[in-house]
């Protein structure tokens, strides 16, 4: 067989492209949060802490050992830019002249990060596997309005039956943990109606976790008990499951 042609002559299969969508409301934290699970040499000069935001769309390219590559669409969050996010629950075509509207991003491109802008000149095709929503949980005067979005990305015909991980970034101390965030969002019951399979995880940023995100491993691990935190774990769980 080809495939066994293949393995003889010792030339590499070509490898699976997982296209995943990270969303959130503006000020999260959703870049800070990729740049911890991405690491490799991009980060190894950069401080995690310090990006702008990202007004319409960057994508990042992540290595996720030999079968996959990882591309994740980081989506802007600010409440006028919000509409696009539906654009990429599921396969759509986006015109050209989208990205000359929105597609621009504030932060640095280098190290995998591209901007939307590149690509307003041509038709994109864009689906993706898996859904990530990251949530600032320390602060309060927003988790409404987060758990209505997140509801809305939930119920979204484009998200049904897709891999869901939530991420809770700690901005501060809080009482507020995954359990009660989970119960108060109605992650599992919308989840169940939806056929989604839900993750949740949290990165504590007040404790200092990010000190440690400059010098990460050169790609995401496959296997989880090699993550060293939560947020790395569930990724490579959410990952599996895409």
């Amino acid at each position: 067989s080809a495939l066994a042609l293949a393995r003889w002559l010792r030339i590499p299969s070509a490898s699976r492209e997982i296209k995943i969508g990270c969303f959130g409301v503006d000020g999260a934290g959703k870049t800070t949060v990729l740049k911890m699970i991405k690491g490799g040499r991009s980060c190894l000069s950069e401080d995690p802490r310090g990006v702008l935001p990202t007004n319409g769309f960057s994508m990042i390219d992540m290595g996720y050992d030999k079968e996959f590559t990882i591309k994740v669409y980081d989506l802007g969050g600010h409440e006028r830019i919000r509409d696009i996010w539906t654009n990429y629950y599921a396969e759509v075509k986006l015109a050209g002249s989208f990205g000359s509207q929105t597609a621009r991003v504030s932060q640095e491109e280098g190290g995998g990060m591209r901007s939307g802008a590149e690509d307003q000149s041509a038709d994109v095709f864009v689906q993706v596997h898996g859904i990530i929503y990251v949530v600032d949980i320390s602060d309060e005067d927003r988790l409404d309005e987060n758990y209505e979005m997140i509801r809305k990305v939930q119920l979204h015909k484009g998200t049904a039956r897709k891999p869901f991980l939530v991420v809770l970034n700690k901005k501060k101390p809080t009482e507020l943990d995954d359990f009660d965030f989970s119960i108060n969002a109605n992650l599992n019951a919308v989840g169940t109606q939806q056929g989604q399979m839900i993750f949740i995880t949290h990165v504590n940023e007040y404790k200092g976790e990010l000190n440690n995100a400059k010098h990460p491993p050169p790609m995401v691990s496959r296997r989880p008990h090699r993550a060293t935190n939560p947020l790395l774990t569930q990724f490579c769980v959410f990952v599996d499951k895409v």
